[in-house]
């Protein structure tokens, strides 16, 4: 009787000190994401609004700099306030604490030593997102919520294939910021269908994708 009462209660200890551990973790993430401000998390927008400043700057002035996101998702931000030149970086679908880190590091490989970047929003455009839809299928175009992401096989399936879709083989383009170029990936939406969530893929806005049709098609 007492050996069935000391397993017992190894097992509760057991179960509270993995409670514990969870709970502790879950504190750790949220504390970590908590660290960068909402706003540097905030995925960027056509036509938002940011104010800029480099404390470096040999122009001494307290006074920040208004740039702004232009329609195909870029932001030219001036070296300085002496002179013309500026650095253009690649805002589409990216957040601002991305923005301001690739900025930095062009500034320091080419104009400072060091760079204190001070960017923060001015305006956000609430504007819907947009996923554009390709071949064999009935509707070209699938609507996200501003700063919403969906799973490929959700918006394949809302965008009505054709009979002759070839689901294996879905072409995704995504613009890479980096390299400036459309990045092609094939994705097999038959075998997400089938459970296989790790060939799943979360869209976001300005993706499009192309459904071809099976070679055999009559």
């Amino acid at each position: 009787m007492l050996r069935r009462h000391l397993s017992h209660c190894l097992v509760v200890l057991a179960v509270l000190a993995r409670l514990t551990l969870v709970a502790q973790t879950n504190a750790a993430q949220t504390n970590a994401a908590a660290a960068i401000p909402a706003g540097l998390q905030l995925r960027l927008n056509p036509m938002d609004t940011l104010v800029y400043r480099i404390e470096e700057d040999p122009v001494e002035s307290k006074q920040s700099t208004v740039v702004g996101v232009s329609a195909v998702g870029d932001i030219v931000f001036p070296v300085s306030r002496c002179c013309a030149e500026t650095i253009t970086i690649s805002a589409r679908g990216r957040t601002l604490e991305e923005v301001k880190r690739d900025l930095k590091t062009e500034l320091e490989a080419k104009y400072y030593a060091k760079a204190t970047i001070e960017l923060e929003l001015k305006s956000h455009s609430e504007r819907p997102g947009q996923i554009l839809m390709y071949g064999a299928v009935r509707n070209n175009q699938f609507e996200l919520a501003p700063g919403e992401r969906r799973s490929i096989l959700d918006v394949v399936l809302k965008s009505m294939p054709t009979e002759f879709a070839n689901l294996k083989k879905v072409k995704l383009l995504r613009y890479d910021p980096v390299t400036k170029t459309m990045k092609e990936r094939i994705v097999n939406v038959e075998k997400i269908k089938k459970g296989d969530i790790k060939e799943d893929v979360l869209l976001q806005d300005g993706d499009r994708l192309d459904v071809t049709e099976s070679a055999f098609s009559f």
